[in-house]
């Protein structure tokens, strides 16, 4: 599966970009600013986060790393509510 970003201009807040992640054409997931210092990454799609400290990898820097399942969903009493793919 390919992941690619595709930079936009935020939906609702005029002058700010996002950068969508894309799996295979498909969007899983948007990276936008959150406040001054932070970028808040959002996705109904997450299957796994792993961080890491670093330690043990060159060179040696923290990173997280996520996984993406893309398949319909639903919101739900606050909640996301997957549902299976139908094939």
């Amino acid at each position: 599966m390919a992941v690619t970003f595709e930079v936009k201009p935020h939906s609702v807040s005029p002058g700010v970009q996002t950068a969508e992640i894309l799996l295979d054409g498909e969007m899983v997931a948007i990276i936008y600013p959150d406040g001054e210092k932070g970028v808040k990454l959002v996705s109904a799609h997450m299957e796994e986060v792993v961080q890491s400290d670093g330690i043990g990898s060159f060179p040696p820097i923290p990173d997280i790393r996520i996984t993406f399942d893309p398949q319909p969903y639903t919101i739900e009493g606050g909640r996301i509510v997957k549902h299976p793919k139908q094939e």
